[in-house]
């Protein structure tokens, strides 16, 4: 359970995406089929193996490896509780018996110490309230040596003025933060996970473009919103990042 603000933040989040998750468009600008296997095979299943989907969303992931790997055990968190749900009819449907759903906040894991063989989290790092908190719970629900695997959406190096964050803030989908690539992967290090292996992807999405994204967009420097490859296109804004896509092994945390 987290602070007052904390779980402002959270409840933001779960109404957001509750009602979008499992909308055509929403999946849609999610879904990469070249950027799934990389995280999967990142994780690197065994027969017998425990594996967590932390942040869930609709399942992207969680879905995708419970079929490619059906001697693992695969489990689904999220704070949209509805949305989720979903994913177990999904599941059902497909009929993956090797894999659950549950809600969680996502500040503490509700696992027992060394649960999982490795965790995986997508898109969803920014998302965090505390994501300090966060690792440092997912390192104590992995077991020793086993994976963390991640793919979020990083602020560009040149982004003086934190466009970026401002930007995402406009949004009510319980933004927190998004980090430079050395900043995001500090942030792992510092909670015992040591970098593997990493690539750089990219992500591009639409958002309507009303009065606040039109004062920002006028307050912000070409130079700036070109970072992000910002276009206007009648009432639509579209804006591109890139993505930091990261294997991490479990170590010791730093002392």
């Amino acid at each position: 359970m987290g602070t007052g603000d904390e779980q402002g933040i959270i409840e933001t989040a779960r109404r957001a995406f509750d009602a979008n998750l499992h909308g055509a468009e929403f999946q849609a600008v999610l879904a990469d089929d070249a950027q799934l296997p990389w995280l999967i095979d990142g994780l690197d299943p065994q027969q017998g193996g425990r594996y967590l989907d932390l942040a869930t969303g609709n399942g992207y992931v969680a879905l995708a490896l419970a079929a490619r790997e059906p001697d693992c055990q695969v489990t689904g968190v999220d704070i949209a509780a509805a949305a989720i749900a979903t994913n177990a009819e999904k599941a059902t449907a497909a009929r993956l018996g090797n894999i659950c759903f549950a809600a969680v906040d996502g500040i503490g894991l509700p696992f027992d110490d060394g649960a999982f063989n490795g965790v995986v989290c997508r898109y969803a790092l920014h998302h965090f309230p505390a994501l300090a908190t966060t690792l440092a719970d997912v390192h104590r629900v992995i077991e020793q040596e086993g994976r963390l695997v991640v793919a979020d959406a990083l602020r560009h190096d040149a982004d003086d003025v934190d466009f970026i964050n401002r930007f995402q803030a406009l949004q009510p989908d319980g933004h927190v933060r998004m980090h430079g690539r050395e900043a995001l992967l500090e942030i792992c290090t510092a909670q015992g996970f040591a970098l593997e292996a990493s690539q750089l992807t990219a992500i591009a999405f639409p958002r309507p473009l009303d009065a606040a994204h039109r004062t920002l967009l006028t307050e912000t420097a070409p130079e700036i919103r070109a970072l992000y490859g910002i276009a206007v296109e009648g009432e639509t804004i579209r804006a591109r990042f890139t993505v930091l896509n990261a294997r991490f092994r479990r170590c010791d945390r730093p002392s």
